[in-house]
Formats: structure tokens, sequence, C-alpha cells
């Protein structure tokens, strides 16, 4: 704006150029040909002007445009630019002056542009000031004043300009008019008095007035003045109050000092010390007041200190810690005290403590501004208003005093502030007006929500309060939206109570339990029917949940629901086992439940409650665990089965298998005899097994086939017998298969042995018929020829004959004993010290007849130092010939026999070779096996029933030895190798089957039998009397006492379930009688468990049999009885039969 300004000026100067000129050739034009001789005078009026107004610039402008104008128009020849050389002197003439002018016509308009920029610089100083100023001119009359005079004296500067000083500046000394214009004039005046006011008001006021010098005379006067009635009142107070203050100095709860005008502290009062905690008052006497202060606050203390020393009062605040450094705020007063004359003579100072009210101002300016903020940030508008009424009083209109920001927003009114009502809305309506005069009348406030029609029928939520006087604060908020939302709210309320019936129909009846908790406290507000019959049918509604189930405390549902609240987050829980009461009982339920804890939200996005829906899955958890139970029974007895188990799907797909298949590799998948069971099933019976469980799949009909299988760790295959029966569903649809696959393979083999074995029967009991006719045959035709031939010598050749023939039917009778004896263990071994040559030398001189009649040759080799042997002589003399002997029948006469004995070790070895028919090699493991005939013609031939080498390994196991069979193969001969331990040598015949019939058997004791069953006890009985025992028999527990009694037993077999008196009593009862101390009593009984011994033992009994009983336990038990010596005097031994 300015630039603007200055620009348009600088404009102005040259653009009255041309006019000036313009003016300056009319007037010359107009008064010629008077001015013909001074062309140029009224040109140098225009220069003279330009310059005045315009400066140098322009004037020197006008002087060349002049020079074109005059020597065109009014210099020879006219009309053209140019003048003759006599007129040179006249142009330069002007050109000269004009230039004096221009150069004199700028320098004093600089001087006065200079001049008005130090009266405005003055003026703006002097009405900055706050003390008055007035200036006067020379005669006295006022030229100016500043505002602090208008205020002062009460005359605005207009009206006062141009009236004498006087007047406006009335001075009262002593209330006398104080004439001091004319001592001002001279010089410097102080001025003192009181000023009386245009308005009539008088202010004691000071100053001075001083001169206004020109060069050669006083050109006015100039007057500044402050008012000082506060300052007078103060000292004439100070001055009343001194006497007082020295009184009540002594009991002051202020700081009181004195300091000389240097401010150095000279005095402090007692109270004063103990709040500055000075103990020593004497090393702070003459120091610097201001050293006491922080550094911060030493200028404005020595400020004070200096405005106090110089008269004037001075007070300032702010923090000053004690002598020991404690925090303190003060408030400070210092004032002078005055000399005689006047003049200051100590300064007082007066310190309060303002520490605590300073906090407490500190806490409510944070307050206010906290507060203030938030007025002027509230969403709410606020205005102040000012009633209007009548003549006749009714309000007719308000005035906005004040508005916040969002009074506009709310509203829709602008710029209100300073404006009425009626002036914005004239038309508003008049029970607004009414509302805030009842406010005003009464003086309460009023909280109420109206309608404003008028401006755009907005709702608003007012509180009016009472102001002072006629206005009113109103607090408001535009709710016109929230109207609409209640209404809208109110609306979806009525549709939601309608959803909500519809709703909590559904939940009563959902097939889920649910409920709503509500609030941190959890608290029930609505349960369904399945909640509250899980629950036992509490009460619920109203309380919160730890309440209703104090049973849960510790099981972490309250935990999870504080916690579902707390974060939002919803938590899911999975078959949760869960421990309440139901009502009246005292035993905890245990349910499972799947669960949702789900949080609920209020409008305002919070949480204010959990939504809980879920299922009780106890009967289905309880129901899978018990499949899980069968499955895990099924699956360990399927495991612990001796059969390969399998179950397959209704298509035939196998999908489970036990561990018996590992046998067999990975359990097979697929169906039955497919391609995935090639590996398993032997190649002959795939495709038979296939077929035949396709066609089980077809027709539902059980399947059942055998087939083989090959076994992974050998390679073998085994026998199996496969089976599977359909598993139906209540529809009588197949769902399932269960098979079973049973290792069969031994059970075959045994069948196939029990038929070979029954052949070999079949053909011994031939052979056996055909050897018994070939003695007996003869035989009779001696006893014919007997019969009919009397010569001696025919007769003895016949009865030789008959001889022969008789024996070889003894032998072969013998034979026939020999195999029943082995069978049943029955053989008695009689041993006694021998040697392995005197075995052999026997057995070769046995079968030196049958060798020499076939004309073999035998070639004995045997070992230079004796075998010892504890055997029996004859009978491995009989294993060794019955070894010759094979060697010789199964040799073709002229054939090689030997025979080598030698030590291994602790054994003797027997070896017998031949170089006859030999042996296949199936049939190296079967040579010893009874009624086995190494080839049948030949046997039958030679002779022989096929059981000499059984007899022969079933003695030489007996002796602790054991046999083997070698041959290179049919027509290469055989080897048989008999290894025998030596004497001394522990022998391994722990498998000697007649070993339990030959060792000393007990007999000769009496034993009584006790058992109610009389078929037990009679059989019992019997079977002891067989073992040489002497037995009675009682079938009650009285019968048995009597019977112990009339026939003292060794050892008594008491059973414990008798039916007048149990065993326990009976043996108390005999164990109480001292002639049965001794007696060795046997519980029998059906219960075998430990506890079950225990009782006998503590009851007596010296040993426990479990029914039905172990004979050879017994058998051990009257064994150790005999040994031990416990038997009758007279040992004798009775059979009693019942």
């Amino acid at each position: 704006m300015a630039l603007k300004s200055s620009r348009r000026r600088r404009s102005g100067r040259y653009l009255m150029i041309l006019p000036a000129v313009a003016v300056a050739a009319g007037l010359t034009a107009a008064t010629w040909p008077l001015c013909e001789r001074a062309p140029w005078a009224f040109f140098l009026g225009a220069v003279m002007a330009t310059g005045w107004l315009g400066g140098l610039i322009p004037c020197a402008l006008t002087t060349a445009l002049s020079v074109v104008v005059g020597s065109c128009f009014f210099l020879p020849p006219y009309g053209t630019f140019g003048f003759q050389a006599v007129q040179f002197g006249a142009v330069g003439a002007f050109v000269i002056v004009s230039g004096f002018i221009a150069f004199f016509s700028a320098a004093y308009r600089d001087f006065e542009e200079k001049d008005r920029g130090h009266r405005r610089r003055f003026e703006a100083m002097a009405r900055s000031l706050a003390e008055g100023l007035v200036t006067t001119d020379g005669e006295g009359r006022v030229t100016f004043l500043n505002p602090a005079a208008e205020r002062l004296t009460g005359w605005p500067a207009p009206e006062a300009q141009d009236r004498p000083i006087d007047e406006v500046f009335s001075l009262r000394v002593e209330g006398e008019p104080a004439s001091w214009v004319g001592d001002a004039r001279r010089g410097v005046q102080e001025i003192r008095g009181v000023l009386l006011g245009r308005d009539g008001v008088e202010r004691p006021v000071e100053g001075s007035a001083a001169p206004i010098r020109d060069e050669s005379s006083t050109a006015g006067v100039v007057l500044s003045f402050r008012d000082v009635g506060e300052r007078l009142a103060a000292e004439a107070a100070l001055h009343q109050s001194e006497e007082l203050n020295r009184k009540l100095v002594g009991g002051s709860v202020d700081r009181l000092e004195m300091l000389d005008p240097e401010g150095r502290l000279l005095a402090m009062n007692d109270y004063g010390r103990r709040l500055m905690e000075a103990e020593d008052f004497e090393s702070l006497r003459g120091r610097e007041w201001a050293s006491l202060w922080p550094e911060a606050m030493r200028a404005t203390v020595r400020e004070a200190v200096r405005k106090a020393a110089q008269g004037g009062v001075a007070r300032f605040a702010g923090p000053g810690p004690t002598l020991r450094g404690a925090p303190r705020d003060w408030e400070v007063h210092l004032s002078p005290l005055l000399a005689a004359d006047g003049s200051p003579e100590r300064i007082s100072c007066i310190a309060r403590d303002v520490t605590e009210r300073k906090r407490a101002e500190r806490e409510v300016q944070a307050s206010e501004r906290r507060y203030r903020t938030l007025f002027e940030s509230i969403d709410e508008g606020f205005c102040v208003i000012e009633m209007i009424y009548d003549e006749d009083g009714r309000a007719v209109d308000y005035a906005f005093l004040e508005t916040n920001p969002a009074f506009e927003t709310h509203t829709g009114l602008v710029e209100a502030r300073g404006k009425r009502m009626r002036e914005l809305v004239p038309d508003h309506d008049d029970h607004w007006f009414r509302t805030y005069a009842q406010v005003v009348a009464t003086g309460r406030p009023l909280r109420f929500v109206d309608r404003a029609e008028k401006l755009g029928g907005a709702w608003f939520d007012l509180y009016a309060m009472p102001m002072e006087g006629r206005k009113v604060a109103v607090l408001f908020k535009n709710v016109s939206e929230a109207i609409r939302a209640e209404q809208e709210r109110e609306r979806l309320l009525l549709s939601l109570k309608l959803e909500r019936g519809r709703l909590a129909s559904l939940i009563q009846d959902a097939p889920a339990f649910i409920c709503t908790l509500r609030g941190p406290d959890h608290v029930f507000e609505l349960t369904n029917s399945l909640y509250r019959e899980m629950v036992g049918n509490r009460d619920l509604i109203g309380k919160p949940v730890q309440e209703a189930f104090p049973d849960l405390e510790g099981q972490g549902f309250f935990e999870l629901l504080d916690q579902v609240y707390r974060t939002g987050e919803t938590f899911v829980g999975k078959e949760t086992p869960i421990r309440f009461r139901h009502r009246g009982s005292s035993e905890a339920d245990r349910r499972v439940l799947n669960f949702v804890f789900q949080a609920m939200y209020d409008p305002d996005g919070e949480v204010s409650g959990i939504f809980v829906h879920g299922v009780d899955v106890t009967d289905a958890v309880a129901a899978r665990e018990a499949l899980r139970e069968s499955e895990a029974r099924f699956r360990q007895l399927a495991d612990a089965m001796p059969q390969a188990v399998w179950t397959a799907r209704a298509d035939g797909a196998i999908d489970y298998s036990n561990r018996q298949w590992r046998q067999y590799g990975s359990p097979p998948e697929g169906v039955l005899g497919d391609s995935r069971w090639a590996r398993l099933i032997h190649p002959d019976d795939r495709e038979r097994t296939h077929a035949i469980w396709l066609e089980s799949l077809r027709t539902g009909r059980p399947f059942e086939t055998e087939y083989r299988l090959r076994r992974e760790f050998d390679g073998s295959y085994r026998w199996h017998l496969g089976r599977a029966l359909p598993i139906e569903d209540s529809q009588a649809r197949i769902v399932r298969w269960f098979g079973t696959s049973t290792d069969v393979d031994d059970v075959k083999r045994l069948s196939e042995a029990l038929q070979q074995a029954d052949r070999r029967k079949d053909e011994f009991l031939a052979t056996l018929a055909h050897e018994l006719r070939n003695p007996l045959a003869p035989i009779r035709t001696g006893l014919e020829i007997l019969r009919h031939c009397p010569d001696p010598t025919s007769a003895s050749t016949t009865i030789d004959m008959m001889a022969r023939q008789l024996s070889h039917m003894v032998h072969l009778i013998d034979d026939l004993m020999d195999v029943a004896r082995v069978g049943s263990g029955k053989i008695s071994l009689r041993k006694e010290p021998t040697t392995l040559q005197a075995i052999v030398s026997g057995a070769v001189e046995a079968s030196r007849q049958i060798i020499d009649s076939a004309r073999h040759s035998l070639t004995v080799s045997l070992p230079d130092e004796p075998l010892p042997l504890d055997a029996d002589p004859t009978r491995l003399t009989q294993v060794v010939a019955n070894l010759l002997n094979n060697a010789a029948k199964y040799t073709e006469p002229g054939g090689r026999i030997g025979l080598a004995a030698r030590r291994e070790g602790d054994e003797a070895v027997v070896t017998v070779r031949d170089t006859g028919i030999g042996l296949a090699p199936e049939m190296l493991s079967k040579v010893f096996d009874m009624f086995t005939q190494v080839d049948g013609s030949l046997d039958r031939s030679q002779g022989g029933l096929g059981i000499g080498l059984t007899i022969v390994k079933r003695l030489v196991e007996m002796h602790g030895g054991r046999i083997d069979a070698r041959s290179a193969g049919i027509g290469r001969g055989s080897d048989f190798i008999v290894r025998l331990p030596l004497a001394g040598a522990p022998a391994a015949v722990p498998g000697d089957p007649g070993a339990d019939e030959n060792r000393t058997r007990a007999g000769g004791l009496r034993v009584l039998v006790v058992d109610d069953n009389r078929d037990s006890a009679n059989s019992l009985s019997r079977l002891l009397a067989l073992g040489g025992h002497e037995v009675h028999t009682a079938y009650a527990g009285v019968q048995a006492i009597a019977e112990a009694s009339a026939y003292p037993p060794d050892v008594i077999l008491l059973d414990l379930g008798l039916p007048d008196r149990n065993g326990f009593a009976v043996a108390a009862e005999l164990r109480a009688t001292p002639a049965f101390h001794g007696t060795t009593i046997v519980a029998l009984t059906g219960w075998g468990q430990p506890e079950d011994r225990r009782r006998s033992r503590e009851a007596g009994f010296d040993d426990h049999l479990v029914k039905p009983v172990d004979i050879e336990q017994l058998r051990a038990i009257l064994d150790s009885v005999a040994e031990n010596g416990r038997r009758r005097p007279d040992g004798a031994v009775a059979v009693v039969e019942p």
C-alpha cells in the first residue's frame, strides 16, 4: 500500500510539468505583445512551481520543455524551433535562472520534508508515552497533546488546539492556581500539584516544563507530567502504617528486612531468620541483599532496590532458596523509609513466603489453561446473551455477547457476536425469549431440548445458566442427528424387539446350549433350556458367573472369560473337561464340552459382554473313547493272536493287518490275491485264491481257502488257512470284512507225518506178520517132521532148526518189548564203570556170525588208551552190535565194514562205516524214526521190523550221548557216528524219559485224603495206593478229625471248602493237638493267588496245591516227607478203599 502511494506521488510530480508549461504558454500568449520583451517571465513561474511541488528533476524537465515551447512560439522566427544568435543570451539567462530556482526549490523542499519527518516521529513518540505531553507556541497556546495528556486533562487534542495552556492544564498548588508558564520559558521548571481536569476530577501530578527555543528566542514550552495519585496514596498509607508495622513486626509471619540505600542487609526479624534458615545472622549483616537471591533474580532485585532507594515503591515476586537450599517462592515489597528531609534513609523489605500459594496457583493456572483449552475446543456451542425487554417488561430479543468457535457450526449464524437475534433471525420463535427470560427471572439453570423452526428445524440440547444482570450463559449442542438417530433407534428398537423375540425363540429351541453374560463381572443375562438343563436348573439370571458357579473355581474358565472381555478375541474350546455340581448334589459331575466364548460389543465398539454357546459332547467323547479302547483292545487281541488278522472295506480293499504279518514283510494292501499280493502268495495259489475272494465279495458268502505265503526272513512258503466273514449294518449291507490267515503249515506237515507214520505202521504190521510167519512155518514143518520121523539125527537137525527159528522169534519179540519200554520210558539202565574197548569187543563178538556169513571184511580200530565210561555195558553192546548188524544186512555180500573208536575232548566217538546201499539225503533225518524202512524189498529180504535204529537212538540218548547218520547218497555207503560222554564228564541227558521212573520213589506213607467231592477223593486215593502208600479217605471236616485221630497220618491232603467245617478250622484243631505237630498238612483248593497261599501258610498248612492237583508236584511233596523221615514208626503200608 505504501509502495503504491509513493509511486502515485512520483507520477503526480511528473504529470504537473505539461500543465505548468501549458499555463505559462497560455498566459504569455494572452499578454502578448506586452510581454514580448520578457517572453520567459511566465515560464520562470512554471519552473518555480514545478520545482516547489515536484523537486529538482521535474523542475529541470519543465525548464527544457519551456525552452522548446518558448523558442518555437515566442521567439522569431515564430512557428519553428530555433532562435537567432542575439537571442542566445536571453535563453541562456532563462536556463541559468531556472537552474537557480530548481536548486533552491529542491533544497527548501528537502528541508520541509525532513522537518515534517521530525514532527511525525516526535508525535509518534509523544503518543506512545505513558506520561502526558503538551506543547505550546510562543504565546502559550496549545499546539499538541498526546493521548496520555488527553486522558489526564480531559481535553481532546482538536478541542485543545490553540487554547491557552492555563485553560487546558489547570494546576492547583495548595488550592490556588499555579503560575508556572513564565518560569518555564526561562528554564526547566519542576511541576507538582493537583490537576483540575475538564471533567472536574482532581489528580495529583508531578512533572516538568521546559522552553522550546529557536535560534534567537523562545518558541514555546513543552510540558510532561504524570498522575502520582496512587504513589502519593501509597506513601501516605506507608507513613501512616509505619508505626503500626513497627509494633507488628515482631509478630509478623513475613520475612521483614531492613536495607541501606545501597542495598546492604542491615536487619531481619526472627521469623524471617527462621524462614531463611539463618542460624548466624551476623554473618549476613552488611552483605548485599541481592546476593541472597538466585543468579537469575539478582538483576530484578537490584532494580527494585534502586527504585526504592530513589523513593519509589517496588514489588516483585520470584523464587529464592533458603540458606540451606530449600526452595521458596516470595512476594516482595520494597519501600523507602524517608529521612526528615524526605530523602530515602532506609529501605523496608517485606518478603512473604508464598511457596504453597504459588504451588496452588500454578496448579490452578494449569487447570484454567486446560479448562480454557477445553472450552475453546469443545464440540458444544457456547454463548453469553443479554436479554432485551420492551417497555412492558416483556422479553422481545437478546444480544450475543460471547460465542465460541463451535457456535457457528451448530447454529449456522455467522459473526453473531455483538448482534441481536432478531437482527439475525427476524421471525425467531417467541418461546425462546420467554424461556431465557424465565432463567433470568428465577435465577435457576434450565436444561431442555427444543426445536428451532427458523434455524432449519434443528433440534438443540441446551443448558441455560443465569449470570449477573440480564445475562444468560447457554451451553448447547445441535442434536438433530441424534434426534433423528433416536427416532430411527426407536424404530429399530421396535424392529429389534420383534427380532429379539424371534431370536429368543430360536435360542431357546437351539440344539446347542447358549447363554449371554454382561459386564466385567459376567452377569447372566440370558440362558436357553439346554444350558439350564446342563447345569442342573440353577438360578442364574442376574448373578455373576463366579457367584453362580463357585465350583468352577480353579478350572480356568473365569480367567478365560476375563481374557475374552479384556481383549475381545474369541476363544474356542475343544473337548474341554468341566466339573460342576447339580442342585442338591454333593458330587461334581464331569462333562466334556465344545464351546465358544465370543465378545459382544456396544455401539461404541467396546466389549460389553460375552456370548457363550456350545455343545455337550460328553457322550460322544465317551463313545469315541470306548470305541478307541475297543479298537485298542481289538488291536491288542489281534496282535496277541497267533493268526494273521486283517480287515477289508466293503469293496474288498484291505485296510488293517496285525503284527503277525511282519514275518511276511509289510502288511499287504489292495484286494486279496491281486498283483500287490503276488510277492506273498505262492504262484500256484494266486489265481485260485483271487477268484475265490472275488466270488465272496460278489455273493457275500464267507471266504475260506488254503494258500501258501512266503515268509520274508527265510523265503520259505508256509500253508495258511484263510477265512473272512462279512460284517453287516442294520440294513443287512456289508460294510466290512473281518479275516484271518492261520498258519496251518505245522498241522499240515504233522498230518502228513501222521499219515506217513500210519503208512509205516501198516507196513510194520505187514512186515511183523511176515516176520512172525517166517519162523512159524519151519517150526510147524519141524513139528510134523518130529511127529512122523523117528530118526534121532534127523530129529536133532529139525530141533536145531526149530530152536534157531524160535530164537529169531524171541529176538523179534524182544525188539518189540524194547520199543514199548523205550516209548513208555520203562527201560532201566544198570550203570557201572567200564571202557569203550570192552563194549566194542562184546559187540564185535555178538555180530561176528552175521558178518562172516555175508563174507564181509571187518576192520576194527581202537585207541591204545582206555576210554572210561559210566554206562550199562549190556545196552551199549546192544547199540554197537545193532549198528554192525545193520551194516552187514544192508551191504552186498563181500562188502567192507569199518569200526573205529577215538577220543574227542570229553567224549568217546564210535564210527561204524560200510560200503552198502547208502542213504538218500531226505532219509538222513528219518532213519531213526519208528518203523522207517530204508528199502522195503531189501529190508524184507534181509529181515527186520525197522525199529532197530529207533532203539539205538533212545539208548544212546539215555547215556547222555547222541548219534548221527551220514551218507554221500544211494549206493555209496553209510556212516553212523555215536558220541558218548567219558566218565567224569557232564552228561547231556535231562531229556531222558525214563529218569522219572528210575528215581527212588517215596513209598509206605500213611496219607489221609479229605475232600467232599467223593470221586475226586476216591480217584486220588487209588492213585496214591498204586504208589505204594496206605491211604485213608474222609468226606467232611468232623470225619477227617476222627479218621486222623484213629489212624494218625504222615500227610493230610485237606480240601478247604468242606461242608460242615472249612479246612482252616480243621487244620487249626489238628495243629492244637500235640500228636499232629509234625504232620504235613497240604491245602487243596481252587484258589491260587499269593494272598490265598499266604492265608494257608498263616493257618498252619505246610503247602498249597491248586486243583486239579499236579501229580508230579504231589509226588515231590511225598518224596520230601519220605526223605525227611516223617513216617509212622511201624512203616506199614495199607490201602483202605472207601
